[in-house]
């Protein structure tokens, strides 16, 4: 399986994702939108889910992809909590 065949199953999926490019080592959150021949096309999340930009990046600067964190899922458990209970708030 390739990188693209990857990132079209992840696509399927609808999966939150973190994507991590070169040169400068930057990361996303993001929700991919669109694999082209050469490209990504994805959605950019801030912490809270809230999309905060629309990105094309070339594959060839793709250096990894998070498809599960368990950070990532004690963060978000920790949101829903604080939804339902905002007077447990610190």
């Amino acid at each position: 399986m390739t990188i693209r065949d990857r990132l079209r199953a992840l696509l399927d999926a609808g999966q939150m994702v973190e994507l991590f490019f070169a040169p400068a080592n930057n990361y996303y959150l993001a929700k991919i939108t669109r694999v082209g021949q050469d490209y990504v096309e994805f959605d950019a999340y801030d912490d809270d889910e809230n999309v905060i930009a629309h990105n094309i990046m070339p594959v060839q600067l793709l250096l990894g992809i998070t498809t599960a964190s368990i950070e990532r899922s004690r963060d978000h458990l920790e949101n829903l909590y604080h939804s339902e209970h905002p007077s447990d708030r610190p």
